[in-house]
């Protein structure tokens, strides 16, 4: 064995080593920092790169090399190196460069432990890189604390809730209320005067000389007189007008003058809490709540949300037993002396939005009523907003500008108990990407947490990633004496006497007919259930729009025809040539634009003036002619091309288009004015924009079965708008709506059924297709599955250790590494093989071809183990676990098909009839336990 032998055996035993820790650092990355991995990876490289160079000195590629040392430390003859060609020395370097890649993958997609000083970087937008990583690793040993574990969970251990302070002393409370209670008087802080408790001021407008005396309580005749002499001393030293003296009382509820003749002086006598009550003008705020509950009708409706609304159910704790009135709850928390407070949550359609609204409604009429113990609500719309970029007082401000409010006088009556501060909407806050993004969000909404103050925040509880982040975000602890928490309130689904209740004022038959069939159809219930959506099939049932969806129903096919009423309602005003400058097939044409826009860009259901006009832009140059054309001649809408109509071929005419067709869209699509922010709108409801992106993607799925016209309308959004599966898929009610619509509207149930199972199955890269077609494979294997006790014990004991999370997830480093070496791997022997057959087609040697042979049989052993860890995390979906993720999307996939009648033989097709007999078994299962 000569010296490059023995060099290459040392580099070789080197990598393996190397390589192994490496693997056991990955295995274990929740204990082990990137930096760690990086440093042995690029060890690994290192030795690598070594022993390829060396391999390629003694004139044999690396594949042989390794082959040759095997045969000398078997005693196997070993034909002597040639020189190498062109082909083995490029595909050496491409195998190198391929490892390196690897590497730098692995390093970007870590999702193991993090370092401090990682998270630090993420933070700061920087980067170490390889090498300045695998430097701090080094410099580490000597400084562990350079690397310690950064703990995300450590920040969820602690409450974003804390209390806030207010401690102000009284005679700064009091100079501060009187200031914020009249523009007209001003003191400087220089101006107290400590032993007499007072501060001298001046009047702006008349330059009178002003004395405010800070008391606990009202002061006796004698005690007054003395402030008055007192008063009088420092008067005779200012060159101004008269004297005024004012007596701020900590208690009481006085607000009064007493005069004193024999020195013709008066003073003015008044509490904190009378100071409290002229504090701000509500009047406007007020005029405006109640014109939206007694005044604005409801969409499509003569009616308005007063003659709608009904009071939810609720529940404290997930299957506690439902409470009858929220309304009396939320009164009875508003009376306690307590620190508590709630977040009301509930998902889509659930009326939480109205339920703000209508709280809000009712403190007002009490307060103008006269009942001054009602809290004064401010119902704070955080739609668009971003929290964590404000202070508080700022977010308080933006609010009170719109009604010309003093935002310092309203902090005083929320330190004062005076508020119910009411954040709506938490889960349309912007710039919300991460997990950091959403708990400083709510830190500074909870900065707003005084000891009297009484905070209610609404959302989504699917805004957070899991339930451990929504407690620490909203600050849900247990019970406490000494410091704030925050309870949760879930809103629950109506039931029959809550449907009928709110279908009140529609006449007897329409509201018999919906109770009956939502007794009669589950489906159809879970649809009414919602507030929103019972509204909307209420308007549709009393038109008969929905008599033939009776059997099939779901919310798409019932938000679809709303909106589809809408334009031809907004149509009908436009009988006269030319009066509107679109027609109802444009208009819906931008609609879907702009809801698939706002879904592309990651916003909230709110879009600026700037945003309206970018898209808007963009829609107009992407409009296929076909859309106008669609218009008929009984509608009485113009038929004539937009191009045409607007001369768009003409550069200057463009700008004039944007802003007619920008005011057709805000004033006669689903667009409505967003009061939370200046020149900014919105859908009518969230639900709206979320069903229009879905039906946009889902359009798109399905293009090769629908007409002309409809099918150039979706490839043109998606493809301007680069509308993806991705977006679709992380937005779980916009892939509700798409795959409901994917269930209705596809004529080829086998296609329909596929499409349903990629798209729930959230296929949106290559490697979560073939977690599809696995998934596929698994579930035919999964009835031949013995059901014995060891099998479960078995499964469940490789599915920890080979979990979805781990091995199967899309963004899985390990599943992308493994597939990345087995096409090096094929690669690397196919050329190889290849090669030697150019050069000597008679030669091939069978160590060559059973090395070729065993290489595919790893890759065709890989597919099976795969396979395996699919079928036994369904193995535990059926069994044990019901969480499972796999087990929970092939039962939804279920519901979707059998909710669109598609026919028995596409589930078949697709899954195999065992599987379906047992996932339809397992279903009923699950229902019978419900019921």
């Amino acid at each position: 064995m000569n010296q490059i032998s023995v060099i290459l055996i040392v580099f070789l035993l080197l990598f393996f080593g190397t390589i192994c820790f490496g693997l056991y650092v990955w295995w274990k990355k929740s204990i082990f920092t990137r930096e760690k991995f990086t440093f042995t990876a690029l060890t690994a490289f290192s030795i690598f790169l070594i022993f390829v160079l060396t391999s390629i000195y003694a004139q044999q590629p690396p594949w042989l090399a390794v082959i040759g040392l095997i045969k000398q430390w078997q005693g196997l003859p070993f034909d002597p190196p040639q020189a190498l060609t062109t082909e083995q020395n490029i595909l050496s370097l491409i195998l190198v460069g391929a490892f390196f890649y690897l590497i730098i993958y692995l390093h970007r997609h870590w999702d193991g432990a993090k370092s401090k000083n990682q998270y630090n970087q993420e933070q700061n937008q920087q980067s170490l890189g390889l090498i300045g990583e695998s430097w701090l690793f080094l410099r580490s040993v000597c400084n562990p604390d350079l690397l310690a574990i950064y703990k995300p969970d450590a920040r969820f251990s602690h409450s974003a809730l804390e209390i806030a302070n207010d401690n102000l002393v009284w005679h700064e409370q009091a100079k501060s209320l009187l200031e914020l209670s009249s523009k007209s008087y001003e003191f400087q802080d220089g101006q107290w005067h400590d032993q007499q408790q007072c501060w001298l001021g001046r009047h702006k407008h008349n330059n009178n000389t002003v004395l405010l005396f800070c008391l606990q309580k009202q002061p006796e005749k004698q005690q007054q007189q003395r402030l008055i002499s007192y008063g009088k001393k420092q008067w005779k030293n200012q060159d101004s007008g008269d004297l005024e003296i004012i007596i701020a009382l900590k208690d009481g509820e006085v607000d009064e003058i007493s005069q004193f003749d024999l020195d013709r002086y008066s003073i003015r006598l008044v509490s904190e809490s009378r100071l409290l009550d002229n504090l701000v003008d509500f009047n406007d705020y007020f005029r405006e709540v109640r014109k939206r509950v007694e005044q604005d009708k409801l969409a499509e409706s003569e009616l308005t949300l007063a003659d709608m609304y009904t009071v939810s159910n609720f529940m404290l704790e997930k299957g506690d037993e439902p409470d009858a009135n929220l309304e009396a709850f939320v009164n009875r928390w508003l009376v306690e002396s307590s620190l508590r407070q709630l977040a009301l949550l509930g998902e889509y359609g659930q009326g939480k939005s109205t339920a703000s609204l209508m709280l809000s409604y009712s403190l007002i009429c009490r307060y103008q009523q006269g009942d001054h113990t009602a809290r004064i609500p401010i119902l704070l719309e955080l739609r668009g907003k971003s929290p964590r970029t404000l202070d508080a007082n700022e977010l308080l401000a933006i609010w009170a500008q719109r009604y010309a409010i003093d935002a310092r006088a309203l902090l005083k009556l929320m330190q004062a108990g005076r508020l119910l501060t009411i954040f709506e909407g938490f889960d349309e806050v912007d710039l919300s990407g991460d997990s950091d993004a959403r708990i400083d969000h709510f830190k500074v909404l909870w900065r707003l947490c005084y000891p009297k103050a009484k905070i209610l925040i609404t959302g989504r509880p699917n805004y957070f990633l899991d339930d451990t982040e929504l407690k620490c975000a909203l600050g849900i602890n247990d019970h406490s004496f000494d410091r704030p928490y925050c309870q949760a309130v879930y809103l629950l689904p109506f039931g029959k006497e809550e449907i009928a209740h709110s279908l009140r004022k529609l006449d007897t038959s329409t509201r018999d007919d919906i109770l009956s069939l939502a007794e009669s159809n589950p489906r159809f219930h879970d649809i009414v259930s919602r507030p929103s959506m019972l509204y909307v099939v209420s308007v549709l049932w009393q038109k008969g729009e929905l008599e033939q969806y009776r059997e099939r129903i779901n919310s798409a096919i019932v938000m679809d025809l709303f909106i589809h009423h809408n334009y031809q309602r907004q149509s009908a005003k436009g009988k006269k040539p030319n009066f509107m400058p679109l027609n109802s097939h444009e208009r819906a044409f931008f609609m879907e634009g702009i809801a698939a826009y706002m879904l592309v860009k990651g916003l909230p259901n709110q879009i600026s003036t700037q945003q309206l006009d970018e898209v808007m832009r963009l829609l107009i140059a992407a409009i296929p002619d076909s859309v106008s054309q669609q218009a008929d001649a009984v509608g009485g809408e113009t038929r004539k091309l937009l191009r045409e109509r607007f001369e768009l071929h003409l550069p200057n005419k463009l700008t004039e288009a944007v802003d007619y067709i920008k005011t057709d869209v805000r004033t006669c699509g689903l667009l409505v004015p967003d009061i939370s922010r200046s020149n900014s709108f919105k859908f009518g409801h969230k639900s709206f924009m979320e069903f229009l992106a879905g039906k946009v993607f889902a359009q798109w799925c399905l293009h090769n079965e629908l007409e002309k016209t409809e099918r150039e309308i979706a490839n043109a959004l998606v493809n301007k708008l680069t509308l993806t599966m991705r977006d679709v898929t992380g937005q779980p009610e916009v892939l509700d709506f798409a795959a409901q619509w994917i269930a209705e509207k596809s004529k080829n149930h086998n296609e329909a059924a596929r499409l349903l199972f990629e798209l729930i199955l959230k296929a949106h890269s290559p490697l979560r297709i073939i977690q599809g077609k696995l998934l596929r494979v698994a579930v035919r294997c999964l009835p031949y599955l013995p059901t014995s006790k060891f099998t479960l014990i078995f499964a469940r004991f490789w599915s920890r250790i080979l979990s979805e999370e781990a091995f199967l997830s899309a963004g899985s480093i390990y599943k992308s590494s493994l597939l990345l070496i087995y096409i090096i791997i094929v690669i690397t022997f196919a050329a190889y093989n290849t090669n030697l057959l150019i050069h000597n087609p008679h030669i091939t040697t069978a160590s060559n071809i059973a090395l070729t042979i065993g290489v595919v049989a790893g890759v065709l052993l890989s597919i099976p183990i795969l396979i395996y860890v699919e079928v036994a995390n369904l193995f535990l979906g059926l069994y044990g676990d019901h969480d499972n993720l796999s087990w929970l999307r092939l039962q939804k996939w279920l519901t979707t098909c059998q909710t669109a009648n598609l026919d028995h033989s596409a589930l078949v097709n697709l899954i195999g009839e065992k599987a379906l007999c047992l996932l339809e078994s397992e279903q009923q299962k699950r229902i019978s336990h419900k019921l």
